[in-house]
């Protein structure tokens, strides 16, 4: 049997990968994943760089691209800090982040390609399709699952932790759109549906 690679504290990379598999099939929870500095900095890494090959593959491209995913993710450590340190909860950063983003890693690969085929050219109105009741749904169902990550972090209500989760996307999105104008997208939120 061929031996895989271990990651941190021993854990196996298959391991890392299966929790954030259950994570996302909500059958795991962060507390699963090691704490560990080194996993969340590769998983963050992976994560801008995965956003930055789905977006000029599937969606406008822009010279700005790779700086607004880095902008989006960063942001994003930044809220999951400052939530869990408001609520107390700091200890949990390193797993909370790892789950976020390595989930948003395993599910941009579907969403991103689904999200551009049913984005509308300029100018043409939004056509509904079963295709486009897809998109929504993977984007509720993704929206839910961090939800739930934040509320095994904080351990507060599912719509407390919804609440959290979109506002902490809305203002990564208006920091991006800020910073790079018209046309930009947060990286995360591609990948979020």
């Amino acid at each position: 049997m061929q031996e895989f690679p271990t990651y941190g504290n021993g854990f196996r990379m298959l391991s890392i990968f299966q929790t954030l598999i259950g994570i996302l099939r909500l059958r795991a929870s962060p507390a699963d994943l090691p704490t560990s500095q080194p996993l969340l900095a590769a998983i963050f890494v992976l994560h801008a760089a995965l956003q930055v090959v789905l977006a000029l593959q599937f969606l406008p491209v822009r010279d700005s691209l790779p700086v607004e995913a880095l902008v989006s993710g960063a942001f994003s450590l930044l809220w999951l800090r400052f939530v869990l340190q408001l609520f107390g909860r700091p200890e949990r950063f390193l797993q909370t982040a790892t789950a976020a983003f390595g989930v948003s890693c395993l599910i941009a690969p579907l969403s991103v390609p689904l999200a551009a085929t049913v984005i509308p050219k300029s100018g043409v109105a939004v056509q509904l399709s079963p295709l486009l009741a897809l998109v929504i749904a993977v984007g509720f169902y993704v929206v839910y699952v961090n939800a739930r990550i934040l509320r095994e972090a904080i351990e507060r209500s599912t719509t407390q932790c919804l609440l959290i989760f979109l506002a902490g996307d809305l203002l990564a999105g208006l920091i991006v759109f800020g910073l790079f104008g018209d046309g930009a997208v947060p990286a995360g939120a591609a990948a979020r549906g």
